[in-house]
């Protein structure tokens, strides 16, 4: 808990039988409780309460329930996952500024994108293009062999039946 005086947000969310609790953005909590299905809920404790917010989630299916208030359905913390992308996107805009600013740095940029893409993704894609090429014509030759062997197969016991007519094909 912050220390004595520091402002925080806390927020708990009854979903089902699911009870998650956060503090400020994380997800600190979750469990699962069949005791009280159904009633009322307060809120007691020692510090001072500035604000509450009640969201009212009673009539929409659990999924969007769960949504809302930022968790899915295995109890991952997507506000979590927003942020950290959100933040990434903050960092890169904030290097790409950087970089055109400095018409030096934009240079060198625009020359390590050339030489990432001839000398790294290039030849990444075209090794995943050939493995997937003999992977499928490698596929492509086991279906052969076994449509050889199953045709062998069934000229085989063909030819025995004509020898023996009592035996059947099955």
């Amino acid at each position: 808990m912050p220390p004595i005086g520091k402002e925080y947000t806390l927020e708990f969310a009854a979903i089902g039988n699911r009870l998650i609790g956060r503090h400020n953005a994380s997800v600190i909590a979750q469990a699962t409780d069949q005791t009280f299905t159904d009633g009322t809920a307060h809120i007691n404790g020692a510090e001072d309460v500035r604000d509450i917010e009640v969201i009212n989630l009673d009539g929409i299916p659990e999924a969007e329930a769960l949504r809302i208030i930022g968790v899915d359905e295995k109890g991952n913390d997507t506000r979590a996952a927003a942020l950290a992308a959100e933040k990434q996107a903050m960092e890169q805009k904030q290097v790409a500024q950087a970089a055109a600013s400095i018409p030096e740095l934009a240079t060198l940029d625009e020359q390590f994108k050339k030489l990432t893409a001839e000398r790294v993704t290039a030849p990444f894609e075209a090794d995943v293009a050939k493995l997937n090429s003999g992977y499928l014509g490698g596929l492509d030759r086991k279906r052969a062999e076994e449509k050889r062997t199953s045709i062998c197969r069934r000229g085989a016991e063909e030819r025995r039946c004509r020898v023996n007519p009592g035996l059947h094909i099955l």
